[in-house]
């Protein structure tokens, strides 16, 4: 789950990715506050346990699972970004289509390059 970014992270946030690579929720909450002309406030929080053992200080060779989570996760975007990478989280067409380079072939009446 945590990818690229998750194998540099150190400290109480890597404690967080190595928690959520394996979470069983008990809560989860998701607040959005703002304009949506303009910037948006979105609020996540979730609670639970993970289900794969992590490390609870920084490197101490104890590795412990079922520990009790809570996340207060808060993201602030403009409206129309958060909304496009929100959906390209669910359908991957839309972020493939703007990455695509255009094929004029496919424009009827496009002149060929």
């Amino acid at each position: 789950m945590c990818g690229e970014v998750g194998k540099e992270v150190t400290g109480p946030s890597k404690l967080a990715f190595d928690a959520l690579q394996r979470f069983r929720y008990d809560t989860a909450a998701l607040d959005l506050n703002g304009d949506l002309a303009g910037e948006i406030v979105a609020a996540i929080r979730f609670s639970g346990e993970n289900q794969t053992p992590v490390s609870p200080a920084g490197g101490l060779p104890i590795k412990a699972d079922g520990l009790p989570f809570k996340f207060n996760v808060t993201v602030r975007a403009p409206f129309r970004g958060l909304l496009n990478t929100a959906s390209g989280l669910f359908d991957a067409r839309k972020v493939i289509e703007q990455a695509r380079p255009i094929d004029t072939d496919e424009i009827p009446g496009a002149a060929p390059q």
